[in-house]
């Protein structure tokens, strides 16, 4: 079983703000596998359907990205999953606007919403997916660049990341970590 976790803020004003990517991959997943987030439970939204002989799990943590560790422990207890079948699809405004990193494992990066699931879950260990947001002109613009809308000259751009990270977390569903990061990185 693969488990993907798409981190977002709950709630419209935050849907399509730079640090809703995750959730944003999350619902191209869903509609490519044509699986539904119909259950809410265990902290998050979620569906569990197949893709190809893989038993998949989406889900989108339903408390704020600061305590997205609550819904992944929740749910990697719940299907006793190893760390190896988890998947974190998160922004990030370390990486250059649309550039995508999938790695195996490492530290939170200064991303409040894996570090809290690094905290609830006690690994580091797991594969993660970072979508490229730009940088704020300042460092203390952080938390309101992250809450902010894309500009309309990033939108298009973010689009085809948007796309390209699905593509990989699909690869990744298929074919394996080492597989995807050859291929998307």
């Amino acid at each position: 079983m693969k488990l993907i976790i798409g981190l977002g803020n709950p709630g419209r004003q935050y849907a399509l703000t730079r640090h809703n990517l995750g959730a944003q991959v999350l619902a191209a997943v869903s509609l490519d596998l044509g699986l539904r987030l119909s259950r809410r439970s265990l902290n998050a939204e979620w569906g569990q359907g197949r893709r190809g002989s893989h038993s998949v799990v989406l889900a989108r943590p339903l408390t704020y990205m600061n305590h997205s560790g609550q819904a992944a422990a929740a749910l990697v207890r719940y299907f006793k999953l190893q760390p190896e079948n988890l998947l974190v699809v998160l922004d990030d405004f370390n990486l250059p606007l649309g550039q995508l990193r999938l790695r195996g494992g490492g530290s939170a990066g200064g991303h409040n919403g894996l570090q809290s699931i690094i905290e609830e879950t006690g690994v580091q260990s797991f594969p993660r997916l970072r979508i490229g947001i730009g940088q704020p002109s300042l460092p203390q613009e952080v938390s309101d660049f992250v809450l902010r809308r894309f500009a309309r000259e990033e939108r298009v751009p973010m689009r085809e990341a948007v796309a390209r990270a699905a593509e990989a977390v699909l690869d990744w569903i298929g074919h394996g970590l080492d597989h995807a990061m050859r291929t998307f990185n």
